[in-house]
């Protein structure tokens, strides 16, 4: 508890549970490890190497729950401020995103739709094949963009677990973080105040039925 106050008020940096598997790291700070991978983005996806587990992910040979996932059509197209499924929480597609390179996501997304969605549909996941190249963009951005950069972290020796923890940083500045902190604050007050008012309603009905 000390180290998440810590944390919050000091490098302001918080962590979000999406679901029982994946955790979002929200932060101001930026680790040297992916300023490298930006860096390196782009040479990264022409390389073999990347290209082989994309293809395989494509294919299905190469175990993928955002692949899967992608064939639930709430999961690829739910993405709102009311409700945001499970895939659009995980993609991160501003991964990339640094001042002084703002459009560099748009242009590895567009590479990956070029160079590895289309020449490879033909050989996929018939599922895949089926939905077919209308849902190229959603997929290099949801499925294609996460998993390359994942695996790039695995070929530096992370694991898969500690890569998806380094995938899920979502870098904001300061004033986003402040906006942040208040709508958490408010949500944490709405719900203290919610569970009060049904602690209160079963305190109630206790009292009913003692009589």
């Amino acid at each position: 508890k000390d180290l998440a106050f810590h944390n919050k008020n000091y490098h302001r940096s918080t962590l979000l549970q999406v679901n029982d598997e994946y955790v979002v790291h929200m932060t101001t700070d930026q680790s040297s490890m992916k300023a490298e991978i930006r860096k390196s983005a782009e040479s990264w996806i022409k390389c073999e190497t990347a290209k082989k587990r994309m293809k395989e992910v494509m294919m299905g040979e190469f175990k993928s729950q955002r692949h899967e996932l992608f064939m639930n059509r709430r999961e690829r197209d739910q993405c709102n401020a009311i409700k945001m499924s499970t895939l659009n929480k995980i993609s991160n597609p501003n991964y990339l995103a640094a001042s002084d390179v703002s459009d560099l996501d748009r242009i590895i997304i567009r590479k990956l739709i070029d160079d590895v969605f289309e020449p490879e549909l033909n050989e996929a996941d018939p599922r895949l094949r089926a939905l077919g190249e209308d849902v190229g963009y959603k997929y290099a951005t949801l499925v294609l963009f996460p998993e390359t950069f994942i695996h790039q972290y695995e070929t530096l020796n992370y694991s898969r677990q500690e890569a998806e923890k380094y995938f899920l940083e979502f870098h904001i500045n300061r004033e986003e973080w402040d906006s942040l902190d208040r709508d958490l604050a408010a949500s944490a007050k709405d719900w203290q105040a919610r569970k009060k008012e049904s602690e209160d309603e079963w305190i109630d009905q206790s009292d009913m039925d003692s009589d």
